[in-house]
């Protein structure tokens, strides 16, 4: 049975200005998978990501991935932690030094080597050291076909078209949409995620083998409306996605979603209309695939 995610997402999401929040974005998907995701390779790549983030608040959510049940989750954690260098997560490192597996002592007690260096070096004098970015580095949480659990698998949904037919001219939003949808089914417990355009003989005799239920995810975003409000500049984004029987394409549901962002108005109001579209974009798919689970579920018992 595939658990909903439970993380509240309005329809309606008002954002704020700056590289701040786009970052939020960023870490709250990451975290999510870290915590959630069901393939451990996922949770990998996401441990990594925190490790790599340069952000020392990240670093509570690695001590707690010291816990995974899976040891290269484990040893990714420990690793991020020596990255991060925050003192305070140091108990932990040492406990993970008694851990079963000898993979995850050896990158803790790197770790621990990492951060004694760190501390025991003398800051350059001089203008301070801008601090690093918040945003955190792109993961590919979606793993390939060959990768999958097939014995955990209980679902499989392919992802068919995704576009923009909003008449909003920005080439990114489609690959926004698309990395949304993936982020958002690869945290789904027994769920098996497949591109329509990658290779699926192995898949099909997988689905075949296991009487797998198959369903196709295909969207558009429909509507991307900049506007000025006051002194403010705001982009409305709705998306539109259907569930549908795969290969006899009978839908199963419609999941719609709409977000909004907003910022201060400047000068440059075009490269601010096109960020705001892709934050938008982002909580409007999230929006509708908070429904996911519920609509695969449901369609599998009809």
């Amino acid at each position: 049975m595939v658990s909903a995610i439970s993380i509240a997402l309005s329809l309606l999401i008002v954002l704020h200005a700056g590289l701040g929040s786009i970052a939020a974005l960023d870490r709250t998907t990451v975290i999510r998978v870290l915590e959630e995701g069901h393939d451990f390779r996922a949770r990998v790549r996401a441990a990594r990501a925190l490790g790599s983030s340069g952000d020392a608040s990240m670093a509570e959510h690695l001590v707690r991935a010291l816990a995974d049940e899976n040891s290269a989750v484990r040893a990714a954690a420990a690793e991020g932690l020596g990255r991060l260098a925050n003192p305070s997560t140091l108990v932990a490192l040492r406990r993970s030094t008694h851990d079963p597996e000898r993979e995850v002592r050896d990158a803790a007690e790197r770790a621990i080597r990492a951060m004694s260096a760190s501390a025991t070096t003398t800051a350059p004098t001089g203008p301070a050291t801008p601090a690093p970015s918040r945003r955190l580095p792109v993961i590919a949480v979606l793993p390939p076909a060959q990768a999958i659990d097939w014995a955990r698998t209980s679902y499989v949904v392919v992802l068919g078209s995704l576009v923009n037919h909003s008449g909003f001219a920005h080439a990114p939003l489609e690959a926004v949409l698309r990395q949304e949808v993936n982020r958002s089914l690869i945290v789904l417990r027994g769920v098996a995620v497949l591109s329509a355009a990658d290779p699926r003989a192995d898949a099909d005799r997988q689905i075949a083998a296991r009487h797998l239920p198959q369903y196709r995810l295909e969207g558009t975003i429909s509507h991307v409306r900049p506007e000025t409000r006051g002194r403010d500049l705001q982009v409305r984004c709705e998306v539109s996605l259907v569930l549908m029987d795969e290969p006899s394409r009978n839908i199963r549901a419609a999941l719609n979603g709409a977000a909004t962002g907003t910022e201060p108005l400047t000068s440059a109001r075009a490269t601010r209309e096109r960020a705001l579209a892709e934050q938008a974009l982002q909580s409007a798919t999230r929006s509708a695939m908070s429904g996911a689970a519920r609509a695969i579920t449901t369609s599998s018992h009809h």
